[in-house]
């Protein structure tokens, strides 16, 4: 009876010592290895993945939203810009005055091919009328560009200043050249007004090649029914040119009907004078012989 207990207890003692013992581990098989590789064939590879991804978050994360030197770039790009101010054109005069001489030149090359001291006015009406005021403009040298163009038969002489232009076209002839076309153009202020005119098929200050035109006396020529041209103290010549300066001077027909009544007037004074003296002497030849 007691072996029996005792096998009894030694039972229960077994199969408690059964059930504490942890399950035996069976190690990964072979096959993991290759199934992980094929895994990694299949998929993107955790290097690739992770620069992909390097990559991606660079090109979000490194480029904000909001850029300021590419945000203020675009906006110049876009931004419309305003017109530069226009410059107020000229205002007229009520009352003529003298107009000052400016000095213009244009080279063809180094060579003088226009050379012109003159001084030059316009004179504008807005309406062709005799009752129309007219009204004066002076044209500025210290504020007019020469410009043109040499040829062996034309050229021209462009002056520009503030609010207008004039341009004159010369031609050669066989022994002479003049001037053959006039052109003028005028934009003023105070009111705003538009002028224009130009005259052709002229023959004007016309001289012999190689000599230079002279005309003192003040000249006018209208250009269009508002537009008129003044020039004073003129001398120029274009085309043939033996150094930088003016050839022979030939002066203007108006030039000598303002100098020969001058020396009329002179030439009447000494005669005069001469025929006082004659008097005074006979007079004075008299008395000496009573005595």
């Amino acid at each position: 009876m007691a072996w029996c207990v005792h096998l009894v207890l030694l039972l229960f003692v077994a199969l408690i010592a059964s059930h504490s013992q942890p399950p035996p581990t069976t190690p990964p098989p072979h096959t993991t290895e290759g199934t992980t590789e094929s895994g990694n064939q299949t998929s993107i590879p955790t290097t690739l993945s992770t620069t992909s991804s390097n990559s991606t978050t660079s090109q979000t994360s490194t480029q904000p939203t909001h850029f300021p030197g590419t945000s203020t770039a675009t906006h110049n790009a876009t931004q419309t810009v305003p017109p530069a101010p226009t410059a107020p054109g000229p205002t007229l005069a009520p009352q003529p005055s003298a107009s000052k001489i400016g000095i213009y030149q244009v080279l063809n090359g180094s060579s003088l091919c226009i050379k012109a001291e003159l001084g030059i006015g316009l004179i504008v009406q807005d309406k062709e009328s005799v009752f129309s005021p007219q009204k004066y403009f002076n044209i500025n040298p210290n504020g007019t560009q020469a410009s043109g163009n040499c040829g062996p038969q034309k050229s021209n002489l462009l002056l520009t200043f503030q609010g207008g232009f004039v341009n004159f076209t010369f031609t050669k002839g066989e022994s002479s050249y003049y001037i053959s076309e006039v052109e003028a153009y005028l934009t003023v202020s105070h009111p705003e007004a538009t002028y224009h005119g130009m005259k052709s098929a002229l023959v004007l200050f016309e001289t012999t090649v190689g000599h230079s035109f002279k005309c003192v006396s003040e000249q006018s020529l209208k250009l269009s029914a508002q537009l008129q041209l003044k020039t004073t103290n003129v001398q120029l010549q274009a085309f043939d040119f033996e150094v930088d300066n003016f050839g022979n001077v030939d002066e203007c027909a108006s030039d000598y009907t303002i100098v020969l009544p001058v020396i009329v007037v002179v030439l009447c004074l000494c005669a005069l004078g001469l025929i006082v003296y004659g008097i005074r002497f006979r007079r004075g030849a008299a008395g000496y012989q009573r005595i």
